[in-house]
C-alpha cells in the first residue's frame, strides 16, 4: 500500500517549514 502522492509532498515540506521557521519564531517569541 503506497502512501497519496499529495503525502509525499506534504510531509517534507512541512517539515522544511518547520525547520526553517523556528528559529526566527524562537527569536521572536524571547523579544
Amino acid at each position: 500500500m503506497t502512501p497519496p502522492a499529495y503525502l509525499l509532498t506534504a510531509i517534507p515540506a512541512a517539515v522544511f517549514l518547520v525547520l526553517v521557521l523556528r528559529e526566527p519564531v524562537s527569536a521572536l517569541w524571547r523579544g
